[in-house]
């Protein structure tokens, strides 16, 4: 789930180019924080609205810096270069500065000189915007922009000679408030830059010094006609830089019409109905036009997309340009646990932050997630696995990404043999628990494999048929992580025979011991197989009857008992025939003994005498 809504910057800069006969505008996006532009134009300028807060800070032409003649160089908001007319790469890498308002009314107060190395720093004045520093450098062949350690904007720059050798005099502005002056020097002269913000459309009264300098930066075309000749090369348009003699100044206002395209995101990954709003300094412009107009002042725009009634993501656009698409930077990042065998860490929980700032977090129960929307940045994962920490990682976003995060666990492979066997134990399911963490396997193989596994000591236990059959120790470390075991487990099978040795079926049989408890019942040749169990005594009963056994290897135990044959469930044991036999017998002898009663009854033969 997302936790807080993130915000992406869209920034823009103006491309101003002069080809000897016009000025032609054009305007790309910064990727990052440097613009690369290849030109063949005789002047070219690039700025960033006032409000934008991006500030030139390098400037490189065919990889080695600018080096700036009158009128041209970097100042507030903007670089100026003057080329040749032939192809050059300008790269002009920009950092972050406070918004600004598009009109400053400066003057120079003195600061002091220096032949020596020296750090200058402009002071705070109340009721004073700190604009930066006013240079006069005297050089003996060497170039102002080894001496200084900040971009600049050249002024003035003339040649003397003086007792018969030559040198340069240069006077520029830096726009920073804090200079390093390094060597090869003869002398610097050094004022402080103060001055006042205006805005378009607002009179402003100007500091009564007898040299004050203008500086416009519009977003717009604006009439900059009755103010002296401009001082930056080329008079471009939308730029003034000029000195200005008066008790006030007010620039008529400014709008500045911005038409735009917002276009599907790439991916919505399962996201229905995406909205946004347009947001200005001031208030809120719409909620789906196609255009808008923004004051000249501050132009930067926010879109706030939305869908179904939820923040998603802010876009903040510098310097938009006249006309411009916009795709929200809605984006998936899909990442997969792995241990270090290769295995899936599972049920662990992760948490992404941006900026030190928690955007996402939830739980991987297959070791695999799906995190969305997130707009482009670096953000930092960290996964968790029963309160231990078992990743961190870095990813920068820059579209839909998929990443293998290698997690501080292992994959623990045991196999299990029977002693005195030395065979596979098969059929078994082994159970790890540890750390807070229970762990569990099943093995038709004899070798069981658990992914995800964090090094520590751990209990295992070994279930067959869910019942516990051994219990035992072992500790994983990235070293261990492959067990064998030979295990106490045997075999037990039982025959049960009857009186005339033949074999007992569908004899209900009950085994237990050792924690275990089997109902097994006899097939038709008077067998059970109560499986692997693990060494020691149990107790087989038979009906009524019980027998001892102690199991210490694989047995065969065969059990006579006294029955004849065991007929729709009813046991037919000796004793019936004993007591069959002795009714026999008791009628063989009534029969005797009837044939002999009757044979004394019978009447007597005659007797002769002689």
């Amino acid at each position: 789930m997302l936790e807080a809504v993130p915000t992406v910057y869209v920034n823009y800069a103006e491309v101003l180019e002069y080809d000897g006969v016009s000025w032609k505008s054009s305007y790309l996006m910064i990727p990052g924080t440097t613009l690369s532009i290849t030109t063949s134009s005789k002047i070219l300028i690039i700025r960033t609205d006032a409000a934008s807060g991006k500030q030139p800070t390098t400037v490189l032409v065919d990889g080695v810096d600018y080096k700036p003649i009158r009128g041209t160089g970097v100042l507030w908001n903007t670089a100026i270069l003057m080329l040749d007319g032939t192809p050059h790469k300008v790269e002009v890498t920009f950092s972050d500065v406070p918004p600004r308002q598009p009109i400053l009314a400066f003057f120079a107060l003195p600061g002091g000189s220096t032949t020596s190395p020296l750090n200058i720093s402009s002071p705070p004045i109340p009721g004073f915007k700190t604009l930066g520093i006013r240079l006069v450098l005297l050089l003996r062949g060497g170039e102002f922009k080894n001496v200084v350690n900040k971009p600049f904007w050249v002024l003035n720059q003339t040649s003397i000679t003086l007792l018969g050798e030559s040198l340069q005099v240069v006077e520029a502005i830096v726009p920073f408030e804090n200079v390093s002056l390094r060597g090869d020097f003869l002398k610097a002269t050094y004022s402080y830059l103060y001055g006042i913000e205006a805005r378009f459309g607002v009179r402003v009264q100007l500091p009564p010094y007898p040299e004050v300098f203008i500086f416009v930066n519009a977003p717009t075309h604006t009439n900059l006609s009755r103010f002296p000749a401009n001082l930056i090369v080329g008079g471009p348009p939308k730029l003034l830089m000029t000195r200005f003699n008066a008790t006030s100044i007010s620039l008529d206002a400014l709008v500045y019409p911005v038409s735009f395209n917002v276009a599907q995101p790439a991916s919505l990954c399962g996201l229905t109905g995406v909205s946004f709003r347009v947001f200005s300094s001031e208030k809120s412009l719409g909620t789906s036009d196609s255009s808008v107009l923004v004051n000249g002042d501050n132009t930067t725009l926010l879109f706030r997309f939305f869908s179904s009634g939820l923040s998603l993501v802010d876009v903040i656009v510098t310097t938009p340009p006249p006309r411009f698409t916009l795709t929200p930077p809605i984006y998936t990042l899909t990442f997969t646990l792995l241990d270090r065998s290769g295995g899936k860490v599972r049920n662990a929980y992760y948490t992404i932050y941006s900026q030190g700032k928690i955007v996402a977090s939830g739980l991987t129960r297959n070791g695999d997630a799906e995190v969305c929307p997130l707009p482009p940045g670096e953000y930092v994962i960290l996964i968790y696995l029963a309160g231990n920490v078992i990743a961190r990682t870095k990813i920068q976003v820059q579209g839909d990404s998929y990443l293998p995060i290698i997690t501080n666990t292992t994959t623990v492979q045991i196999t299990l043999l029977r002693e005195g066997t030395e065979s596979l134990l098969t059929n078994y399911t082994l159970m790890l628990e540890g750390n807070a963490l229970s762990y569990n396997s099943s093995s038709s193989s004899g070798k069981a494999k658990i992914e995800g596994v964090i090094p520590g000591k751990y209990t295992f236990t070994v279930y067959i048929a869910q019942d516990k059959v051994y219990e035992g120790e072992l500790e994983v470390t990235e070293a261990q992580n492959v067990f064998v075991f030979s295990l106490p487990i045997y075999q037990l099978r039982i025959q049960l025979l009857g009186a005339l040795n033949q074999p007992i079926a569908g004899m209900p049989v009950v085994i237990y011991g050792s924690g275990i408890r089997k109902t097994l019942s006899t097939d038709i040749y008077g067998r059970v197989d109560a499986g692997f169990l693990p060494q020691g005594q149990y107790t087989v009963r038979v009906g009524d009857r019980a027998y001892n056994v102690t199991l210490v290897s694989d047995s065969f135990k065969s059990i006579t008992l006294d029955i004849i044959a065991v007929v729709n469930g009813y046991i037919i044991t000796t004793q019936y025939l004993e007591l069959a036999a002795l009714l026999v017998l008791i009628i063989i002898v009534v029969v005797v003994v009837r044939k002999i009663v009757k044979s004394l009854k019978r009447e007597p033969s005659d007797i002769i005498e002689v």
